[in-house]
């Protein structure tokens, strides 16, 4: 957890009090959210019944009705304009009292089927809490074909950590850990993972946890901001390089493609770019087929938007070069 003092800037608005106790703390981080967040926060109301719940807002300043949205739901806001992400969540922790944290981000809707398997995995926790669950985000009603080629396929993935737009942990062992490191502009999440694992932790990742994420690019120039900026804290010193493997296929594209174009440039001849391309080809079909390994997917659309996924990643490298990174952004 985050050893800073309270900002200055925070303001904490209290839903009614809860007198039974509460068993789900909901801690959803936001900023400029009033068109996806009352779809949020509706879903939660309308669906989870029988169990005692609590919804904390951490807002980073929005400038829109986010937070008295939330409040008129009836939930905990807080608001601090100073932290990442990471550091937004950790603040929601400080004060969650529920036994179990439920991180959702403010375009990630729970569903019937959530509710359904929900207590199956209270009751697996509850057994032994060393459990870090939660579930990829499944697709909107009406997707758009990123959504159906790149993302669907994922939510079946065995992953190696669990998107902190919706992870549930026990309380007291996300403490345990040590919270997210909000040091981090993005990649928290997997950090935070990675640490749990070296603590003994199990990472579960169970589709029968249903979300779905209002907030997927639905076009070429979206999936492009979308990566680029989740890339960025791959490129943060040369240790958190060599640790991504996405940023290493990322540098190992931009090189090739740099150097056919300058080669070209140079000699007159397309070959070298034709080569560069066939080079990228390649590191773009092994990822691919080592996707499909996993889950079934469409090579043809994934190895298309493999190449647009490393370009994005490279355009991470020149943003953290130039350090126009912002604390807040998706």
């Amino acid at each position: 957890m985050s050893k800073s003092g309270i900002s200055q800037k925070r303001e904490i608005h209290t839903g009614k009090n809860m007198k039974q106790t509460i068993t789900i703390s909901f801690i959803i981080p936001t900023y400029n959210e009033e068109s996806f967040l009352p779809k949020v926060l509706s879903a939660i109301k309308q669906l989870v019944s029988n169990i005692v719940y609590e919804i904390i807002v951490v807002d980073n300043g929005s400038t829109d009705a986010t937070t008295r949205i939330a409040q008129e739901c009836g939930a905990k806001v807080i608001v601090d304009s100073s932290k990442t992400i990471a550091g937004l969540r950790n603040l929601g922790v400080r004060y969650a009292v529920g036994k179990v944290l439920v991180f959702l981000d403010s375009d990630v809707i729970i569903t019937q089927e959530w509710v359904e398997n929900i207590f199956n995995v209270l009751t697996s926790i509850e057994h032994n809490n060393q459990i870090i669950t939660g579930s990829r985000y499944g697709i909107t009603s009406n997707p758009g074909w990123i959504e159906k080629h790149w993302f669907l396929p994922m939510t079946q993935e065995k992953a190696h950590y669990i998107n902190g737009g919706h992870l549930i942990i026990d309380r007291d062992v996300f403490i345990e850990i040590g919270g997210f490191n909000d040091s981090l502009i993005t990649g928290e999440d997997w950090e935070f993972c990675m640490r749990a694992k070296q603590k003994g932790m199990v990472i579960f990742n169970n589709p029968d946890l249903r979300v779905i994420h209002e907030g997927y690019p639905k076009n070429l120039r979206e999936f492009i901001r979308k990566e680029k900026w989740h890339g960025i804290q791959d490129f943060y010193d040369i240790s958190t390089l060599l640790k991504s493997r996405p940023a290493i296929f990322a540098s190992l594209y931009w090189f090739s493609g740099i150097l056919g174009i300058f080669l070209f440039l140079y000699y007159k001849s397309f070959i070298y770019i034709t080569i560069a391309f066939i080079i990228n080809s390649i590191f773009c079909i092994f990822a691919t087929l080592n996707k499909q390994k996993q889950f079934p997917l469409n090579v043809v659309y994934y190895f298309l938007l493999y190449h647009v996924y490393f370009f994005a990643r490279g355009l991470s490298l020149i943003d953290s070069l130039l350090q126009k990174h912002t604390l807040s952004g998706k």
